[in-house]
């Protein structure tokens, strides 16, 4: 990581306080070293996680769209593009789920009115407008969060190819394909709710607060099983604070 990129890190993450991003804890500097305490997060990235299971279900994509769109919306609210949304920088903090994460490495992130004309991020996952050097805003991170749901759908890679630059050419034109074999699986709406994301267009493309109300976001954030664990759950807490009201009461 440079200099520059490193610092910028530092100045954007001070401002961020957010259970699903990577938080700072110290800074400490000497002649040849910069070193940051940053969160420490065990379970690997999502990238990692993926690569094993190829795919993962209809249910986990949408809690874990959920949540990263909703770290979107919070960067957004504070004037922030992130820039490098893609799988390695979403580090995993379970390993009982694949939908709970922090989101990491702000090294080219920005404030939306400096810098809006740098093309920057990872090939594969960069929005067109950036790579067709547009001015652009927080949608661009909206994009590359809909590459990454297109990849845990699907198990491929939106735009692939056989080198970088044939990589980036079609990551600037940004059609993509939902092969019948290969998302079969997926829901109308899932299909839909990717395809939105993905949007080339950035005009027509929606804000993180705009497409949190998507119908494939209102599912149920549990299973049947979770529901029964969670209603257990509730149930024993409920009869604590009774055995406890019950116990305060025989000591009065």
């Amino acid at each position: 990581m440079g200099l520059e990129n490193l610092v910028n890190e530092i100045k954007v993450i001070r401002k961020l306080s957010h259970p699903n991003i990577i938080k700072i804890h110290d800074v400490y500097e000497c002649p040849n070293h910069i070193c940051l305490i940053l969160d420490y997060v065990e379970h690997d990235n999502l990238f990692a996680r993926i690569s094993p299971k190829k795919r993962f279900d209809e249910k986990t994509v949408t809690r874990l769209a959920r949540e990263l769109l909703s770290v979107l919306d919070y960067l957004s609210s504070l004037n922030i593009i992130h820039r490098d949304i893609k799988l390695e920088n979403i580090l995993m903090t379970s390993e009982d789920n694949d939908y709970d994460f922090k989101l990491a490495d702000f090294g080219v992130a920005a404030e939306l009115n400096e810098n809006s004309l740098i093309r920057c991020g990872s090939p594969g996952y960069i929005a067109p407008e950036i790579l067709r050097k547009l001015p652009y805003d927080f949608k661009a991170d909206i994009f590359s969060s809909g590459v990454i749901f297109y990849i845990l759908l699907s198990g491929k890679m939106p735009f692939s190819g056989r080198n970088t630059v044939e990589i980036l050419r079609k990551n600037r034109e940004g059609v993509i394909s939902f092969q019948k074999e290969i998302w079969r699986h997926v829901s109308k709406k899932g299909i839909r709710f990717v395809m939105k994301l993905m949007e080339p267009n950035p005009k027509s493309r929606p804000f993180a607060k705009e497409i949190l109300d998507h119908p494939w976001l209102q599912k149920s954030n549990f299973s049947d099983n979770e529901l029964s664990k969670k209603k257990l759950a509730e149930r024993l807490t409920k009869k604590m604070k009774l055995d406890h009201k019950e116990t305060l009461k025989r000591s009065n």
